[in-house]
């Protein structure tokens, strides 16, 4: 077994974003969509996107290695 299964808190955290985020990361990490492309569809500024996908980010990081860490001391 390789890697760490974040499939199940992964999607815990993105499920407890706010729709936008969440919108921007499925859009541009999940269908691998442009910010540009990602912004036409929402209906709104690559800026915007690419706002969205930073606060994102800040929000999942934290919350994700705490759940990798608390992975890694159940072993």
């Amino acid at each position: 077994e390789s890697g760490t299964d974040l499939g199940g808190p992964l999607d815990e955290a993105l499920d407890q974003l706010p729709p936008q985020q969440r919108q921007a990361v499925d859009l541009y990490y999940g269908a691998g969509f442009s910010t540009e492309e990602a912004a036409h569809r929402m209906g709104i500024s690559p800026g915007a996107v690419r706002f969205h996908l930073s606060r994102a980010r800040q929000t999942l990081k934290p919350r994700m290695a705490e759940r990798i860490g608390n992975q890694e001391m159940a072993r």
